[in-house]
């Protein structure tokens, strides 16, 4: 199938240097045409920050 989407290699942190926290690591994924991509997780689990963190950083975030 035809890839429309390519996200590679995210890693988001949160706090400062003396108390940081890694929320996602080295993530990627592919979408292909057709296929549907859904994010399921509880409250706080990183589904909001995945979503922003992938179409805000255009190095990462990749339509095909």
């Amino acid at each position: 199938m035809e890839k429309i989407l390519r996200v590679e290699k995210i890693e988001k942190y949160y706090g400062s240097r003396s108390s940081l926290t890694k929320a996602i690591d080295n993530m990627s994924f592919e979408v292909e045409k057709g296929e549907f991509l859904c994010l399921m997780g509880a409250s706080g689990s990183g589904k909001t920050t995945r979503n922003l963190n992938t179409f805000k950083n255009k190095k990462s975030c990749k339509p095909l």
